[in-house]
């Protein structure tokens, strides 16, 4: 992807790979990448906020400042922090709290830019060192350990696309769904893939369960690649299973990838879309003051399977004709019906 607009710093060019205008800008730390960073911003028509808990402020903090170019924050981060800002520049040391940050701005549809880290941004200050549109972005192993859960029952195939045929059409809107939320930018940097995802329980919530999952990616050749995932579990119930077919989707992707995921679960969807799980999130994981969030282990999970990638969280209507969603509720009742159950350990 081309630049499309750039910003002369006062010691270094840096071409920046989406346009800041009139956009509020957070950067985080004070130490020589954010300063670097905030020069150069700083050049441009840009709404600039530092974060940081320097004291005194450095005397570079202190110029912008008094030149009316930047505003400080001058305290420790709290996730209210990046409320209302376009994007996030993180430049800390700390690990734990740049996993914070970084996992808050994509539940908060926020993007971010790790400076040297290009597989933890969504946006540039420099090219990244790697073209990262290849192919390569599914687990090759037919079966894989994620945790306590295995994947099991892969399939991969590749299909020519039909003549004519665009290389978005694997994620094209499917009959009865509705598309929301997309958080990937409008010239996406990542991979496009298209994942399709369902759960099933027999006897919810006292049987065995199972999920199915399709992904799908179509090469600049055209050419539609196709995995598939299922497994079953001895006691579960079917929201767990909405939730592990989302989690393993994802998990299977070795790469960040701009996602659209399709789900007939409005518990998972609408989580998102409808932002409970920033509500819960801020709460500690309780729904009341007396009623914790249920499936919070897998929800967890989930916001980290996410956390690299681009994520769009649409419904479909299930049992609705739609031939991907079929196929997964397929992958899904033929895991639970199958011998090849394993326990799901926060169901007793």
């Amino acid at each position: 992807m081309e630049k499309s607009r750039a910003v002369r710093g006062r010691k270094k060019y840096f071409p920046l790979y989406v346009d800041l205008s009139e956009k509020k800008v957070l950067v985080t730390g004070s130490g020589p990448a954010a300063l670097r960073a905030l020069g150069a911003l700083s050049a441009g028509n840009v709404r600039l906020f530092c974060l940081t808990d320097s004291d005194p402020l450095p005397p570079v903090l202190s110029e912008l400042c008094s030149g009316g170019d930047l505003t400080v924050l001058q305290k420790s981060y709290e996730r209210e922090d990046l409320y209302d800002m376009d994007y996030v520049i993180c430049c800390l040391e700390d690990p734990g709290t740049v996993r914070d940050i970084f996992v808050s701005c994509r539940t908060l549809g926020i993007r971010i830019c790790v400076p040297g880290d290009p597989a933890h941004s969504d946006f540039f200050l420099e090219p990244p060192e790697e073209d990262p549109g290849q192919p390569d972005f599914l687990q090759e192993s037919e079966h894989r350990e994620t945790g306590p859960e295995r994947q099991t029952g892969s399939r991969s195939r590749t299909e020519s696309a039909p003549e004519g045929s665009g290389q978005k059409e694997s994620a094209d809107r499917p009959q009865g769904a509705e598309k929301k939320n997309s958080t990937a930018p409008e010239e996406p940097l990542l991979p496009e893939v298209t994942v399709y995802t369902d759960g099933a329980a027999r006897g919810n919530p006292d049987g065995p369960g199972g999920y199915g999952v399709i992904l799908e990616f179509r090469d600049r050749e055209g050419q539609l690649h196709s995995r598939e995932y299922s497994q079953g579990y001895r006691k579960t119930t079917n929201n767990r299973m909405e939730l592990m077919a989302a989690i393993a989707g994802l998990e299977a992707l070795t790469r960040p990838c701009s996602v659209d995921l399709w789900s007939d679960s409005q518990y998972l969807v609408k989580a998102f879309n409808e932002h409970w799980i920033d509500k819960w999130i801020r709460n500690d994981w309780m729904r009341t003051r007396t009623e914790p969030v249920k499936n919070a282990d897998l929800w967890k999970r989930l916001l980290t399977a996410a956390a690299p990638h681009q994520v769009s969280w649409n419904w479909v209507r299930g049992h609705n004709g739609n031939p991907r969603n079929e196929r997964c509720d397929e992958l899904a009742t033929s895991a639970a019906d199958s011998d090849n159950l394993i326990e799901d350990p926060a169901v007793g």
